[in-house]
């Protein structure tokens, strides 16, 4: 039987100089609108609104302040919402006032309701932007992979995309060589179970067993040492942002970690990680108890050489997640080769290689049609001269063989690194809107997934590296912001005072 490994460790950090990105209006523009309840003494200016923005589709309906007045007053006595007409913009179209400011998700339900007006072009929030500092963690500022592309060309936009207003926790299983309780995991970490069947390789007294604790992972037969790999990526997916410790993960605090120990001396077995793949979602598993808390998002930083093959048990394992609502995240492997290996070449996967902080192929990622899209792993370029190194950064711990002094920053690179930014954009998503199914989240992060630049490895070798780079912010402004119309209403001129009545539809439109 194969035997899985983790594609990617940890290299020691570097000094960088500190940077401050500031997230682009277009990734907030329609973040959200409101029209008919006070907001709450606790919600955040930066999740309400007291503005729409509406264009109607012929000049002519924008200048009947007549018709308005008479299809306002319809609308009035339906709705009771009061606006009044504030100023034309550059473009043709009315910004409106509301009488007072209302939550973003009231918006979403008043949105579901309106929108079949034909003179309508469109109807948009006015919502309230803002610079986006780092977050107040003390290596934040290091992380490049997580911050704004225009800044790194690399750079999968995490920090930009984290969404505002009230969204959930998504429980993400890292599939791994288990748990420590690192000071910037312990406030998301939510326990899991250790996967490993082979009391030699489990290292911890027996087999399989409810402690998932990462007790090494290092081999004496290759010369390494513990790698702490499953810290490290538990790290890049949701290490406590806003702390003042550490580092941030990429879904920080829209994130819980469920650990599967599935890795221990020398790696592990597949069978164990087609298990715990299926215990993660919360299947089934003999002689194991019942996961009460399943994972939306499992995180596969691990696989076997290039080229094996997706055997069929491992194969029914992701089907039975996928069944249960499960996305799987999987590397694409450290072999440098034009292929890889399972499980990123599972049907249902979505499969990640690594790019370097230019945005070309990292050197090490295998490639090939099986690779869905590409995200941070830092590292050497595989077709460019000038090429920045650095790894991606995360948390870790210092020991050789059992666990030490916890690691604050931690240099981490491979496709290993690369799954993780992944698997937070997925969970971002699912934070935004749980009704979404494995396949949407897929389609949201490729078509969403921006271009490899001009003289990269993936510029020039079609069909090898996916969709192109992960771009999170993109992805979840896709789904976060509904389009509202206006229901038979035209421009009001002066300072007439209106009522219309309104709805958005879009994700998360006001689920809690």
């Amino acid at each position: 039987m194969r035997s899985a490994r983790r594609p990617g460790v940890p290299v020691p950090p570097q000094e960088l100089p500190m940077r401050l990105s500031i997230r682009p209006p277009a990734a907030v523009v329609l973040a959200g609108l409101a029209l008919a309840c006070a907001v709450p003494n606790a919600v955040a200016a930066s999740d309400t609104t007291a503005r729409l923005v509406v264009k109607y589709k012929t000049e002519a309906q924008a200048a009947s302040a007549d018709a308005s007045r008479v299809r306002v007053q319809a609308l009035a006595a339906k709705t009771g919402v009061e606006l009044s007409a504030l100023r034309q913009t550059a473009t043709g179209a009315t910004v409106y006032r509301m009488a007072e400011p209302v939550t973003l998700a009231r918006a979403r339900q008043i949105a579901a309701r309106v929108a079949a007006d034909a003179s309508v072009a469109y109807a948009l929030p006015d919502v309230r932007v803002k610079a986006a500092a780092l977050p107040a963690d003390p290596y934040a500022s290091m992380q490049w992979s997580l911050q704004d592309s225009s800044t790194y060309t690399g750079a999968a936009n995490l920090f930009s995309a984290w969404p505002s207003g009230n969204t959930r926790q998504i429980v993400v299983a890292v599939v791994d060589t288990g748990l420590l309780a690192h000071p910037d995991l312990t406030a998301h970490q939510i326990g899991g179970y250790d996967f490993i069947s082979d009391t030699t390789i489990a290292a911890d007294g027996d087999g399989r067993d409810s402690d998932p604790t990462d007790v090494g992972d290092y081999c004496t037969d290759d010369g390494t040492d513990s790698s702490w790999h499953g810290t490290s990526v538990a790290g890049l997916i949701a290490a406590q942002a806003g702390n003042g410790y550490g580092v941030a993960g990429g879904a920080a605090n829209n994130a819980l970690l469920l650990h599967a120990r599935v890795l221990g001396r020398c790696g592990g077995y597949l069978s164990d990680v087609a298990d715990a793949v299926v215990w993660a979602a919360g299947g089934s598993v003999s002689g194991v108890p019942t996961n009460t808390t399943p994972a939306r998002v499992i995180n596969l930083s691990l696989g076997a050489d290039a080229g094996t093959s997706c055997y069929t048990y491992l194969q029914d394992a992701v089907d039975a997640a996928a069944a249960r609502q499960a996305v799987v995240v999987v590397a694409a492997g450290n072999d440098g080769a034009a292929s890889v290996g399972a499980p990123a070449n599972c049907s249902g996967v979505i499969a990640v290689g690594a790019h370097t902080v230019a945005g070309d192929l990292a050197s090490y990622s295998n490639h090939s049609a099986d690779v869905t899209l590409t995200a941070p792993g830092g590292g050497s370029c595989m077709t460019l001269a000038s090429c920045d190194s650095r790894p991606t950064y995360t948390i870790g711990n210092g020991g050789t063989r059992a666990a030490s002094a916890m690691s604050e920053l931690t240099g981490f690179a491979g496709t290993s690194a690369a799954t993780p930014h992944v698997a937070a954009a997925a969970a971002l998503l699912l934070a935004v809107d749980p009704s979404l199914t494995p396949a949407q989240v897929r389609s949201l992060l490729v078509s969403t997934a921006r271009s490899h630049p001009s003289g990269t490895y993936c510029a020039s070798h079609a069909g090898q590296c996916g969709a192109g780079m992960l771009d999170a912010a993109a992805a979840v402004a896709a789904i976060q912001g509904p389009v509202v119309t206006i229901s038979g209403a035209s421009v009001v001129t002066g300072s007439a005072t209106v009522t219309l009545n309104a709805s958005a539809t879009g994700a998360g439109s006001g689920a809690s």
